[in-house]
């Protein structure tokens, strides 16, 4: 082959290779961007609202990628209508962690996806199955049924009228019962129930459950179930320090009279005294029959001093 048809064919290579890297570079400098600014807000049990700041360019849309906890496998890629900066991604799960991003499109195609991805979870269902299982005077306790997903705490709120919640009270983790303690003896408490992922919080229980303590002095005492309040003290106080004052002296009663009266000791003994005396006398004029009615009557009124 002469060096002349050599020399064409280089040249053509060449050409090609020109053409070729010409190419790459418009197609390259034809790809937009990342977009920027890239926040997630979880919107309820099955959304999640997207915004963004779009690259410059000739774009013709957007497309939102939806992946599994911790990015690991693409679920689903949402095509906007047009270019757009925000999306709201829809018929999610429960108290599921998602991961997402974004990116813009050209004619020629897609875009670079934004940095970093984010990391959301859905809001939880709320529980269910609230109950009261227990009570006392001073305390009432509660289980549910927690919903799925990675639930961090639960909040009961409770009160003495439906609706209206002056208390709450939480547990960590995935409890799933609580005790509510210092209440009031004899009283009706409705309660209600939430939980809590690292994205939000469900909504309450959709009707709130009620449980009445038991009342002090009948059913029950709250010293049974609390033995340090004050009343208890107050109460084993009087019990050991409590004397009992007989109405009547030990030897009688004869005549049920009260025998913690001074005035009438005072004037028993008197009576007594004056009835012998008027015995002694009567007897001594002869008056047999008068006189020893009055010493009989004298010494009982004495002898129920003694």
């Amino acid at each position: 082959m002469s060096k002349k048809l050599y020399a064409t064919w280089a040249g053509v290579a060449v050409l090609v290779l020109v053409l070729s890297l010409s190419l790459i570079g418009v197609a390259a400098a034809a790809r937009p961007g990342a977009p920027t600014n890239l926040a997630g807000t979880v919107v309820s049990t099955t959304s999640i609202h997207l915004t963004w700041t779009n690259p410059v360019g000739s774009l013709t849309g957007d497309n939102v990628t939806l992946y599994s906890a911790g990015c690991a496998g693409v679920l689903h890629t949402y095509v906007t209508t047009g270019v757009v900066t925000s999306y709201t991604v829809t018929t999610l799960t429960a108290g599921t962690s998602y991961c997402l991003t974004v990116d813009a499109s050209t004619a020629t195609g897609q875009g670079v996806n934004a940095t970093p991805y984010l990391n959301l979870t859905t809001d939880p269902s709320p529980p269910t199955a609230l109950a009261v299982t227990s009570v006392s005077t001073t305390v009432i306790n509660l289980a549910w049924t927690a919903p799925s997903g990675p639930i961090v705490n639960s909040t009961v709120r409770y009160g003495t009228t439906n609706g209206v919640w002056p208390s709450w009270q939480s547990v960590g983790g995935a409890a799933t019962t609580i005790q509510i303690g210092s209440l009031i003896p004899g009283t009706t408490y409705y309660f209600s129930v939430e939980a809590w992922t690292t994205g939000g919080n469900s909504t309450w229980t959709t009707s709130s459950v009620t449980g009445t303590t038991t009342p002090a002095g009948g059913g029950g005492s709250p010293c049974a179930t609390d033995p340090t309040l004050p009343i208890c003290s107050q109460q084993n106080s009087t019990s050991s320090n409590s004397t009992t004052t007989p109405l009547y002296p030990p030897n009688g009663p004869y005549f049920a009279y009260p025998a913690f009266s001074p005035v009438w000791l005072l004037v028993q003994n008197l009576l007594g005294l004056v009835g012998l005396v008027a015995g002694v006398v009567l007897l001594v004029y002869g008056r047999f029959i008068i006189g020893p009615i009055a010493l009989i009557v004298g010494l009982i009124l004495l002898f129920m001093v003694l």
